[in-house]
């Protein structure tokens, strides 16, 4: 029987609670902006960036250009490819977060070791 490996310090866990989700949110947000901004230049050109509705701030909102005079399709691109932007945002932010955490917890804080990080990684499929 092998032994159970180390379980993750607690720092380096209440690090991770704060990175990992704070890097998602992030990448989502900065996501959801090529959509609007390409819309917005071909409507108005650039003075029309400037008037891009967001949501609590980071996210932005593409619903003043999804109105009624759009057709279903359009709408339906849109939303698409906004969601897919926001996704891969959320995808890419969210692995940089993870790389960040590893490296805090390894080379700055010296919590863990690197061979450590790689078991927790293999073990955790959320990190």
């Amino acid at each position: 029987m092998q032994p159970m490996p180390s379980a993750i310090p607690t720092p380096a866990f209440v690090l991770g609670l704060l990175i990992l989700p704070s890097a998602m949110i992030l990448g989502s947000a900065i996501g959801s902006w090529p959509v609007p901004l390409v819309l917005a230049t071909l409507r108005d050109g650039q003075p029309g960036i400037h008037d891009i509705p967001t949501e609590w701030g980071l996210f932005a909102n593409i619903s003043i250009w999804l109105n009624g005079q759009n057709s279903r399709l359009a709408y339906l691109a849109a939303v698409l490819v906004d969601g897919a932007f926001m996704l891969a945002g959320l995808i890419v932010v969210g692995l940089l977060g993870g790389r960040l955490w590893g490296w805090l917890v390894v080379k700055k804080f010296k919590w863990m070791t690197q061979e450590e990080v790689r078991e927790f990684s293999k073990r955790d499929p959320g990190i």
